[in-house]
């Protein structure tokens, strides 16, 4: 869902990615950007005209350990560019969550084998990993809307807390393998998370 319009985004493997303006009463096919692979995760960011789409790569000719690629439009789908990540080992490899800073579009965390974190709208990464535990799986990341530098990372080995815009995590009291985290925008305090 857009934060700043009536526009819904979905995705499926078999139906493609399409746009609703008018909250899902209707809906239009986009045939522009990340369409060769099956989308797997679509992310609004601040503005309206952002969108970051994370799919699964399927073509192993070109990839041959399999990827996540990672796409950014900025005029609400109509035009796209590859921002995924090259020169790393894992992170965005078989990435399966991506999470957006609600007060700025260039603030990316990503992760499934580690974590990682863009400044730069994804031009480049970095791993944002310390604290947290060096096998673990990043299932589900969410960023604190009131409190952009708190953000929680649910993993394998329980949910995770960054107060620092994830330069470093703490362990909550949460164990388990944590596959879904939200905070509620009206009191942060309030955090829900999802396990196994």
């Amino acid at each position: 869902v857009d934060p700043g319009s009536d526009a819904v985004y979905r995705s499926s493997k078999d139906s493609g990615f399409a746009r609703s303006r008018d909250r899902g009463e209707t809906w239009e096919m986009l045939t522009n950007g990340p369409l060769s692979y099956p989308i797997f995760r679509v992310t609004a960011g601040r503005s309206r005209s952002t969108i970051y789409a994370l799919a699964f790569e399927t073509n192993y000719a070109q990839c041959p350990d399999g990827c996540s690629p990672l796409s950014r439009t900025d005029d609400e789908g109509v035009t796209w560019r590859d921002v995924t990540p090259t020169g790393l080992t894992g992170g965005l490899l078989d990435a399966t969550e991506i999470a957006v800073d609600p007060t700025s579009d260039s603030v990316l965390y990503a992760g499934r084998a580690g974590l990682l974190k863009s400044t730069d709208g994804g031009q480049t990464w970095a791993r944002s990993e310390a604290g947290l535990p060096a096998d673990s799986t990043v299932f589900s990341i969410a960023v604190d809307p009131n409190v952009p530098s708190t953000v929680y990372a649910g993993t394998s080995a329980g949910l995770f807390r960054s107060q620092d815009a994830g330069a470093h995590w703490v362990a909550t009291t949460v164990s388990g393998s944590v596959t879904a985290v939200a905070v509620n925008p009206s009191n942060p305090s309030l955090v829900y998370a999802g396990t196994l």
